[in-house]
């Protein structure tokens, strides 16, 4: 039984293209990166006047751009924009 689960194995990843890890990563443009885009260059006036504290930053994009994310999303972003 033990060669089935390896033969198993072995098939599903000889199936994969070359490029496997490429095909598995999740393609750009997806997620909060959609939800944040809009108000990106509204961030950099955010971040200077709360002082890098991602709450009120975050209570500001609900309550006036209808946009809801996480606060380490919200974090991940900014670090990926340079702020």
């Amino acid at each position: 039984m033990q060669a089935d689960h390896f033969n198993t194995t072995h098939h599903m990843g000889s199936a994969l293209p070359e490029n496997k890890l490429s095909t598995l990563s999740i393609a750009p443009g997806r997620g909060a990166k959609v939800k944040l885009e809009p108000v990106a260059e509204l961030l950099p006036a955010l971040v200077e006047k709360y002082s890098r504290n991602l709450k009120p930053i975050l209570d500001v994009l609900e309550k006036e751009h209808s946009i809801q994310v996480s606060k380490v999303t919200l974090k991940n972003f900014l670090k990926g924009v340079g702020l």
